[in-house]
């Protein structure tokens, strides 16, 4: 669905040159978490303004603690919080890995990654040069979208390496997991976030690749 992500960020005088990889989004946190009955006894961080995440944490029964990434380290260091959600690599370039034990194995959120300019902005260059951009950019990002994966699988092994501990659930702890996270999935849908088309489409694709690897 890259393609039309695209298409309405221009609509909405943004330009990127592709969509990259950010990675899954894992629980981290000072203390262990296995259930997901366990979130609503940590102090949960969430990104300011970001409505999806705000009603995953709603659908969870979670009443987090906003921060700008900015302010979440500092947040960490004085225990205002003790849980985010994050891929490996963003743990370890923001510095969190050095203020967390515990990584829950349940990834929660998938994570993607654009270069975006100002339209108009953008549009001051000469047709030319947006040419060269565009071409020299879009390689750039498939390039990145491709070692981004590869990255964070090594960025997980590097924060068990320094002793942070992969906590596996169990089946059982798993349906949980799966119960709150499709009744997240149904209360984004019912505010209407995702317009009817989109999320047709999107389950669409999700159904394919699930008979398409239960084939496998």
């Amino acid at each position: 669905m890259d393609k039309q992500i695209i298409e309405g960020l221009e609509k909405a005088g943004i330009v990127t040159f592709g969509i990259s990889e950010g990675g899954m989004a894992y629980t981290m946190s000072n203390k262990p978490v296995s259930k997901v009955s366990d979130l609503p006894k940590r102090k949960i961080w969430s990104p300011t303004d970001n409505k999806n995440i705000a009603l995953t944490l709603e659908a969870i029964d979670v009443t987090p603690i906003p921060l700008s990434i900015g302010d979440v380290f500092a947040g960490l260091q004085t225990n205002l919080i003790d849980t985010v959600a994050t891929s490996p690599t963003a743990a370890i370039a923001l510095n969190w890995h050095t203020k967390i034990n515990y990584i829950t194995d349940v990834p929660l959120i998938y994570f993607y990654t654009v270069l975006a300019l100002d339209k108009k902005t953008f549009n001051k260059i000469s047709t030319d040069d947006q040419l060269i951009i565009h071409r020299v950019m879009t390689d750039t990002v498939k390039k990145i979208d491709i070692k981004s994966r590869k990255d964070n699988f090594a960025a997980l092994d590097a924060l068990q390496n320094q002793g942070i501990k992969l906590i596996k659930p169990s089946n059982e702890e798993l349906r949980g997991w799966y119960k709150k996270g499709n009744k997240a999935t149904d209360l984004i849908f019912s505010k209407g976030v995702i317009t009817d088309k989109t999320k047709g489409e999107l389950m669409m694709h999700i159904n394919t690749f699930r008979t398409q690897q239960a084939a496998l």
